[in-house]
């Protein structure tokens, strides 16, 4: 089904329309015969998909959506304007993106007085930097979700998560051409994110706002000219292992005695 409608004219209360569709049997037998099941990699902006395989999983005999395609897709379908929101690919980065709700260790006791239906809440394990999961608020402290190897889309408890950290976020439409970006210009600004105080950015308020980019570099290793380990690696590559030493070619000016 390449295209979802819904009377709501909220952003966030129409994307969580169009995913309780998926819970409704007839729905999903209706327009999906094969079913619509959690498939890792699976999903893209217009519906379900096959999943993938990697490292990890090898579900490519699935049908469905991982748990940010999910999200991606119904707020993709229910944006609006000349420009559709795109979310991130992955739940580490659509808890990054979008205003500020609530964040914090989940507890049965989590203030969600501000958090509405149709907020997204991602999560992560402690100690761990990435956001492993993200859904769908539906109310009543549960979450509309992708969620488990070949389950269909299904509503989660939120104390499924408790003892994991939890980033609320609100996506609005992208502003139309020339308009700005207001509020979500720079959302991880003020966000904790696990940490003791908030993250501090500094940045020109000209110059559009990106997350920050981990770059991994490895040192190269300094060693003095002459040095036995430098000398065994040079060895080495002119004279591979394999090759007996009294095979070896010897050097132009090599001395033998005599």
């Amino acid at each position: 089904m390449a295209e979802a409608t819904c009377k709501e004219s909220d952003l966030n209360a129409c994307a969580l329309y169009i995913a309780r569709r998926f819970l409704d049997k007839n729905f999903v037998a209706a327009n999906y015969p094969k079913g619509v099941t959690y498939a890792w990699g699976g999903g893209t902006l217009n519906g379900p998909g096959y999943g993938i395989k990697d490292n990890q999983y090898d579900h490519r005999h699935l049908f469905g959506f991982d748990c940010s395609g999910f999200v991606q897709y119904s707020f993709y379908q229910a944006s609006k304007g000349a420009k559709r929101l795109i979310l991130p690919e992955v739940a580490n980065g659509q808890a990054r993106v979008g205003e500020l709700v609530a964040e914090g260790w989940g507890s049965a006791s989590f203030d969600l007085s501000g958090v509405r239906p149709g907020d997204s809440i991602a999560f992560k394990v402690r100690g761990k930097a990435a956001y492993h999961h993200v859904s769908i608020y539906n109310g009543n402290r549960a979450v509309i979700n992708a969620y488990g190897t070949g389950k269909p889309i299904i509503v989660s408890p939120l104390s499924a998560w408790h003892g994991e950290y939890w980033m609320i976020r609100r996506y609005s439409d992208p502003p139309e051409p020339g308009a700005s970006a207001g509020g979500n210009a720079c959302p991880q600004c003020m966000a904790l994110d696990g940490r003791e105080s908030p993250q501090l950015v500094s940045r020109s308020p000209s110059v559009p706002w990106h997350p920050p980019v981990a770059r991994y570099s490895r040192p190269a290793a300094r060693r003095r000219p002459g040095h036995p380990r430098q000398l065994e690696l040079r060895r080495h590559q002119v004279f591979p292992i394999s090759v007996p030493r009294f095979l070896r070619a010897r050097p132009r000016n090599h001395r033998t005695r005599r």
